[in-house]
């Protein structure tokens, strides 16, 4: 990885460029296993908001009327350069997260590619449709972007997360301000960088890092369009009240409860172990984690004691 991408020291991405908080605040970021020192990570406030956005809102009308040929080339190349240095990556996101290496390099980096590759190539398959009307009339619908998209990620997957905040809003000509979550922000800072070194113009991808005052000062701000948000339903909540006052979409992907059924018919080595992956993978702190288990009474007794 270009030596710049992973550094000890991380500022807001602003503009292509990165930037001191406005009032010269950073937080620490540590292992979670070790307690060991990663980062200094620059701390957004609402004035450091408001900078991103513009930036963004600068850089939109430009990248809106790029072709997507080359949205689509720069897409792949981000995922060229993902696929590179995903050792590099692999190791800031367990060292961050503190998730084995075996799943970072199997499961996220195997994953983040293929994302990025996914969303490239769905450049130019959005199509309108035509809709019938009474007289001589034609009545048809046109997608167009909608401006700057304000991402916000939880922590059990940033880079993953993070890909899929960026890559679908600026595929559809879209720019972005994303604000990564203060306990994992390297991986998708990294990413951040990466995306500016393969070629994306200046403004089209931004960052601000920082913690809950960050966040909602980035959905209150009118330059936003939409937000995509993942994390708790208390945050989601607020979220969605942000985007009403100003009606505005909103996308959330909220905890819930998520049962696994398990009827007397099942392959019961295969359902009780896929069970019990459900609820531990990446120690439960996945969206799908299988947080209930219901099984027919006929096998109940069995499911325990294999269990």
């Amino acid at each position: 990885m270009a030596q710049q991408t992973i550094t000890k020291d991380y500022g807001l991405a602003i503009g292509g460029e990165e930037h001191a908080a406005a009032s010269s605040k950073t937080f620490e970021v540590h292992n979670p296993a070790t307690g060991e020192l990663l980062a200094n990570v620059a701390e957004a406030d609402p004035e450091d908001v408001a900078r991103a956005v513009e930036a963004a809102q600068a850089a939109f009308p430009g990248w809106a009327q790029t072709s997507d040929g080359k949205r689509a080339r720069l897409l792949l190349d981000l995922a060229d350069a993902v696929q590179s240095h995903a050792s590099e990556l692999a190791e800031l996101e367990t060292r961050d997260l503190g998730k084995p290496i075996t799943v970072s390099e199997k499961v996220d980096l195997r994953s983040a590619p293929e994302a990025i590759q996914y969303f490239a190539g769905m450049i130019a398959k959005g199509e309108g449709r035509t809709i019938p009307v009474p007289g001589r009339y034609l009545n048809y619908t046109v997608r167009e972007p909608y401006g700057v998209v304000a991402g916000i990620i939880p922590w059990n997957y940033p880079l993953l997360q993070a890909i899929w905040k960026i890559a679908p809003a600026v595929m559809a000509g879209n720019t972005v301000v994303l604000k990564p979550a203060e306990q994992a922000p390297l991986s998708p800072l990294a990413l951040v960088r990466l995306c500016h070194e393969v070629g994306f113009p200046e403004g089209v991808v931004n960052a601000v890092p920082g913690a809950a005052a960050t966040g909602e000062a980035l959905c209150r701000h009118p330059g936003v369009s939409l937000i995509a948000f993942t994390g708790s339903v208390e945050t989601g909540s607020l979220i969605q009240h942000y985007a009403a006052d100003r009606v505005i979409p909103v996308m959330l992907e909220l905890g819930g409860k998520s049962p696994n059924i398990v009827f007397e018919d099942a392959d019961l080595r295969g359902a009780i172990a896929t069970s019990y992956a459900a609820i531990t993978t990446n120690q439960g702190e996945i969206c799908t984690a299988g947080s209930r288990l219901l099984v027919h009474e006929s096998i109940h007794a069995e499911v325990v004691r294999a269990s």
